[in-house]
């Protein structure tokens, strides 16, 4: 006779009920103070890891960067010439090596930048909640983050802000998963689900998201969501920057 399979547990009920309820995401608000640690701590490491991905995309694309960073081995050939054709060639050639180390370093030093302005501006821990508010960047302007299931009260798995653009729509911010977080596409998805879920009912016709070829995950989700053309609109050029519209009337 087969064994009785034994009977679900309260818990076992519940873990596969959050399973199939998908990630909670959470609004921000002065009453969170303890997460906002975890919540830059998931965005500067997003930031991090955008770094190699970033500079292989720089240096196998040809871009005004690499025009002017081809000026190194042409002015170092020139520069010694003079002295011995075989010099110039030689230095010419070291030059050129040492560029894609350039771009990356310049690279690292955009990224840092990025990650300071938002560290030192919106999502400084005093500030993040008054900042995405109808009161700060303006009405319907909020912060949403997923706490982290094994420390919900300190730690996130990313975050995204909603903020009122001054031509009247909906602008993106700060839409980060954390690297080393599991099924970072649902992830993705459940933060965009609730910056558009929000951005609707505070009635906002379109949104804008800032995004770099970097971000496959977040830009997937994107697309998914179908709210967007497939023509993204280039804002920098060398750093594979570019600007994505969301037309929220369509249907998800």
């Amino acid at each position: 006779m087969a064994p009785k399979k034994a009977e679900p547990t309260a818990l076992a009920e519940a873990e596969e009920a959050a399973k199939e309820a998908g990630p909670v995401v959470k609004k921000v608000s002065p009453t969170t103070q303890s997460v906002h640690e975890g919540i830059i701590a998931a965005y500067g490491s997003h930031i991090a890891s955008l770094t190699f991905p970033v500079w292989r995309a720089a240096i196998t694309t040809p871009s005004q960067l690499w025009l002017r960073m081809l000026i190194i081995p042409v002015f170092a050939a020139a520069f010694t010439w003079d002295r011995s054709p075989l010099l110039a060639i030689s230095a010419a050639a070291i030059a050129l090596a040492v560029v894609p180390l350039l771009v990356g370093f310049f690279i690292r030093i955009q990224l840092s930048a990025l990650t300071k302005k938002g560290l030192d501006n919106d999502l400084q821990p005093h500030t993040l909640a008054a900042h995405y508010s109808d009161d700060g960047h303006g009405h319907g302007s909020r912060f949403f983050y997923l706490p982290d299931p094994a420390n919900p009260e300190h730690q996130a798995l990313g975050g995204v802000g909603v903020a009122h653009r001054k031509g009247g729509q909906a602008e993106l911010m700060y839409l980060a998963v954390r690297p080393d977080a599991e099924d970072k596409d649902a992830l993705a998805d459940a933060l965009l689900a609730a910056a558009i879920t929000h951005a609707r009912k505070s009635g906002f016709a379109e949104m804008y998201i800032k995004i770099n070829c970097a971000e496959k995950v977040l830009l997937a989700a994107v697309r998914r969501a179908g709210l967007g053309n497939e023509q993204l609109i280039v804002v920098n050029p060398w750093f594979h920057a570019f600007r994505l519209q969301l037309n929220l009337k369509k249907a998800r």
